[in-house]
Formats: C-alpha cells, sequence, structure tokens
C-alpha cells in the first residue's frame, strides 16, 4: 500500500458503521484505500472464540455482562483523561495496534470510538511517523474521553460538541461540524411503493419498523409481545439482528420478521413510525428519512444521553414497555386526522402563538447534511495525500 492513499480506521467491537459509510466514499477515489480495524480484531482471537461459543452474542447472558461493562465504562465518560500516552511494550493491544500500523502503512488514521483513542496515539508515538490522527464522533452527545489535544482533527455533530471540546483546549481550527455518517443510498428519493414491494405490503395500512439493534437486543421480544397486545390495524416490519430467538418469537406471533439482512433503508422508505432502541446510527437514518421515532429500553448512559438529546417532536422518549402503545395509539390517532406526517414539516410553539417555529430549527436537533461522510473523506484524502508527499521528498 505504499503507492495507494491509505486510511486506517480503529473503531470499538462491533459499531463499524460510521467508518463503513466514510469508506464508501474513499473508494470514489482509485488511489485511495481503506481498512477498518475492529478493537475486537486486536484482542486475544482465542479467548474472544471460547467466549462467542459459550455465550453467543444474541444471549441473553451476553447482553447482561455486555450492559454491565457499559454501565461500568460510562462512569468516566465525562471526564476528560490524562493526555499523556506512553507506548507499553508489555500491552498486547498496543503491540497490535503497531502491528497493524506496520502492516498497512497508512497516512492518516481515523478514530472512532474512546476505547482505542488513547492505545492508537500511545503507538503511533512509538511507529514514530508523520501520521495525522483524526477523531469522528459517533454519537451526538461528546464522551469527553476522546478528548486529546495530540489529535489532529476532529469531527463534530453539532454546536455543543464543539463547544465541549473547545472548552477542554482543542482550538477551533482543528474541529468541523458534520452530521453523523449516513450512507449515501438514504439520501436518494424515497420510492415508498418499491419498497413496500421489498416486504409484499400494499400500503393500505400504516406501516410500523421495529427495530432492536444490530446484534438484536433480546428485551424487544417484550416490545413485540406489548404490541400484539395493542392489536393495531397496521402492518409491521420487525428487525431482529442477529438474535435468532427473537425473530422466531416474533414470527411465532404473527410479525413479519426479519434477520440482519434486511434493507433497513428500504423499511425506513416504507414505514410511517419507527420504535426502536435509541442506537445512533438509527437515530441518525430515521431523522435523514424525517420519520417519527418512538425511542425505548436504552442501553447504556450514551443511549439515555443520545435519546435525552433528540427528545423532540421527531423523537419520542417512552420509559418502559408498559407506556408504549399509549404512545403508538396516540401517533395513529394524529395520523388518522392528518394523514402520513412529514416531519420537516412539523411545527411547534415557543413562548406564544406568535413565535413558531420548525423543529429543523431547533439547536438541539443537528442540521441533516448530504456531504457529510464526503467531507470527512475528503478531509482523510488530503491528510494521507500529504503524507505520500512527505515521504517521496
Amino acid at each position: 500500500m505504499l503507492k495507494k492513499k491509505t486510511v486506517l480506521f480503529f473503531t470499538g467491537r462491533y459499531n463499524t458503521a460510521v467508518a463503513e459509510n466514510i469508506l464508501k466514499e474513499l473508494r470514489s477515489d482509485p488511489s485511495a484505500v481503506g481498512v477498518i480495524v475492529t478493537k475486537k480484531e486486536l484482542e486475544n482471537h482465542i479467548l474472544n472464540g471460547i467466549v462467542d461459543k459459550l455465550i453467543p452474542e444474541e444471549s441473553k447472558m451476553r447482553y447482561l455482562i455486555r450492559n454491565k461493562r457499559l454501565a461500568i465504562g460510562s462512569i468516566n465518560s465525562r471526564r476528560t483523561p490524562s493526555q499523556k500516552t506512553i507506548f507499553n511494550p508489555r500491552s498486547p493491544l498496543q503491540r497490535h495496534i503497531l502491528n497493524a500500523l506496520e502492516r498497512y502503512n497508512p497516512g492518516v488514521v481515523a478514530v472512532t470510538n474512546y476505547a482505542l483513542l488513547a492505545d492508537v496515539l500511545a503507538s503511533l508515538d512509538k511507529y514514530g511517523k508523520n501520521v495525522k490522527t483524526v477523531v469522528i464522533s459517533e454519537e451526538f452527545v461528546l464522551d469527553k474521553r476522546l478528548i486529546q489535544r495530540s489529535v489532529d482533527y476532529y469531527f463534530v455533530d453539532n454546536f455543543d460538541m464543539r463547544n465541549d471540546l473547545a472548552e477542554c483546549g482543542i482550538p477551533d481550527d482543528k474541529i468541523s461540524i458534520v452530521s453523523i455518517p449516513v450512507a449515501r443510498e438514504f439520501f436518494e428519493k424515497n420510492d415508498r411503493e418499491e419498497a413496500l414491494k421489498k416486504f409484499a405490503l400494499d400500503g393500505h395500512k400504516p406501516v410500523i419498523l421495529v427495530s432492536a439493534s444490530a446484534l438484536g437486543d433480546g428485551r424487544f421480544i417484550k416490545v413485540v409481545e406489548k404490541l400484539k397486545e395493542g392489536d393495531f390495524d397496521v402492518d409491521y416490519i420487525v428487525a431482529c439482528g442477529k438474535n435468532r430467538t427473537f425473530l422466531n418469537a416474533a414470527r411465532n406471533l404473527g410479525f413479519n420478521a426479519y434477520n440482519e439482512g434486511v434493507d433497513v433503508n428500504a423499511a425506513l422508505n416504507a414505514c410511517d413510525l419507527v420504535i426502536a432502541r435509541p442506537t445512533t446510527m438509527l437515530l441518525a437514518e430515521s431523522l435523514v428519512k424525517k420519520k417519527p421515532v418512538i425511542a425505548l429500553l436504552p442501553n447504556g448512559k450514551v443511549e439515555e444521553e443520545n435519546l435525552e438529546y433528540l427528545a423532540t417532536e421527531n423523537v419520542t422518549k417512552v420509559d418502559g414497555i408498559e407506556k408504549l402503545n399509549a404512545a403508538v395509539k396516540k401517533f395513529l390517532d394524529g395520523l388518522r386526522e392528518t394523514g402520513s406526517p412529514d416531519s420537516a414539516e412539523t411545527v411547534i410553539t415557543d413562548g406564544g402563538e406568535e413565535n413558531i417555529k420548525k423543529d429543523t430549527d431547533l439547536v438541539e436537533v443537528p442540521r441533516i447534511d448530504e456531504s457529510g461522510s464526503r467531507i470527512i473523506a475528503a478531509k482523510l484524502l488530503s491528510y494521507a495525500e500529504e503524507y505520500m508527499e512527505q515521504r517521496e521528498e
């Protein structure tokens, strides 16, 4: 890869969507190469294999363990970490990161998750080459563990995140505000009729998309059971992720349920309402599609903060499964009165009838920028090109 503009992405254990969406834009340049390395790949393969065999990712026990780890990890999410990053040759994680740097010889490194940032910076210091480091936030609220003054550039979703960085000494010229990188196909024209055909629906009833995250949150078995009790006159698309138990339970209840191969873009085009766990990418995709969301069962502090931040006319927070059907009924009643809603046309009153503004004008709702992934890709490519020029000199 010596003659290629190489970008090396370091991500969390499972969430690679942000890196994948940017990588699609990088591929438009034939001289560019992008590689994604997850935290799981850098860890002990044998141990991970044993754990995956004994405790499958979609199992209830794995969910409890993952939730406990998130709870422990979120304790420090509002604390700025130490700015010292020292390579530890005894650290298997840092050694594996250094091996990845030497193998791919990147011109720029992009980090999307706090869990690897300090180790990546320490490994880059040991690597000893002038490689730029870019942090791309994959959340709507800044995790302060991402704050490292030695990072060359930051991409964040909104002004509040930029202000948090500035308060911790990150210069404005090292920060850009772009929306969460959503795949380009979500910006294409919404063809509802074609989408309905993919799910064998006729469109005579409202359509509700139920999404339980990529891994398939087992708690959503209770969600579909509650919706079944509601006996609403609607069609459902249930995205079960990798959770086979949830998939079978939903189908046994008579729902149109799909595994991880479901076309989320088509499902969003087809639906009138989204019921989901507040995972960042699905919220971002729903905002692009202007689909109202009922969000519940956040997993960990990060999702709770994202939900609180986005709780507007577009995103409705529901506290507990018992309150779900009341929220669905309220939406369906409004749908019958006004027809299919378009959240971009929703207006709310703030301070009286004379002061009306669209929800998309509110500070807390990030602006949807179609070129978000392209802006980030362009910056990464410029850094990689600089690196190649310096190497040739």
